[in-house]
């Protein structure tokens, strides 16, 4: 009799974070939970070959073995297949955010307000939207990493399982540049540098939180330089050295001068103004090297939104 051998899953940057239950439900909706959660008290679903439990956080590069029955997709790195009802007008509003196409990447200029990855609560997300897209390649794009649902800006998809394990590496090996742009309440006390505070999750009410955590928290570095500083407000360019959650969110407030709009960081501090703004963050540029030895840089243009908010500003 054949046995079919366990099926291995590397995580990617977009999915580096999350709990393995809620991975799993991610990649198999249609699985039970409580099937899944005896699995792994089994030892039949295992992290880097050995036995986890169900809270265990991934992280990127960690490779995810499990039992080839759960998967009945016919790829079996994809993620979940995407819902038939999505609204037209968001493919539309994809469609005219491409900023890059080649025969590896998919390059977009992610709206604020839309998630990434569904998740309990989401409507409608990117991940879903771009396999209505009127491409070729729109069956089969992944994502290769993550922005924040009211963060802006370049986000980068791969067309091949191939391809999303060569960007993937270069997240892992700090290769890739990312520039972000934000708009942060008060004036950081030097005009440049380096902040480098470890960062842990923490449970809450409003959904998962990130703290500074010097004793278990996982390493996180921002470089940072002020642009223009008006009416109390900084703009900032931010260097991150660290994919982490939230992680220029929490630099920024561990700094004295939370995200303008961030009041899940900022609190009231994030809303000086009678003008209330969304969280103004915004990934600017990504600088990224192809396996040719080619450098491109993608850059994103910022949305009205916040353009308007640096215009009213006064900044230049």
């Amino acid at each position: 009799m054949n046995v079919s051998p366990p099926q291995k899953i590397n995580i990617i940057v977009a999915e580096a974070g999350l709990r393995l239950d809620r991975w799993l439900k991610q990649k198999f909706p249609q699985a039970n939970y409580s099937g899944l959660q005896k699995l792994i008290r089994k030892g039949q679903i295992r992290i880097e070959g050995k036995r986890t439990q169900a809270n265990t956080i991934l992280e990127m590069g960690q490779e995810v073995r499990l039992p080839p029955h759960l998967f009945p997709l016919s790829s079996p790195d994809r993620t979940t297949t995407p819902k038939q009802t999505i609204d037209p007008k968001w493919v539309q509003v994809i469609q005219q955010a491409i900023l890059h196409e080649d025969d590896h990447v998919l390059v977009i200029n992610k709206p604020t307000g839309l998630a990434v990855q569904g998740g309990t609560g989401t409507r409608v997300s990117l991940d879903e939207i771009v396999h209505f897209l009127p491409l070729d390649c729109a069956a089969d794009l992944r994502l290769t990493h993550r922005l924040d649902k009211d963060t802006s800006g370049v986000l980068i998809l791969a067309k091949t399982a191939r391809d999303a394990a060569w960007i993937t590496a270069c997240f892992k090996r700090n290769e890739i540049e990312k520039t972000y742009w934000g708009l942060v309440v008060g004036n950081p006390q030097e005009p440049e540098g380096l902040i480098d505070l470890p960062l842990a999750k923490r449970p809450g009410k409003t959904g998962e939180k990130m703290d500074v955590d010097t004793l278990q928290g996982v390493r996180a570095r921002t470089r940072y330089r002020v642009k223009q500083q008006k009416q109390g407000i900084s703009w900032i360019e931010f260097y991150p050295q660290t994919g982490r959650t939230h992680q220029i969110r929490v630099h920024s407030a561990a700094l004295g001068c939370p995200l303008l709009g961030d009041g899940k960081y900022g609190g009231k501090k994030a809303h000086p103004f009678a003008k209330r703004t969304r969280l103004c963050l915004h990934a600017q540029s990504v600088r990224l090297t192809f396996p040719t030895g080619e450098t491109k840089t993608f850059v994103a243009p910022l949305p009205v939104d916040m353009s308007k908010t640096l215009e009213w500003l006064e900044f230049h």
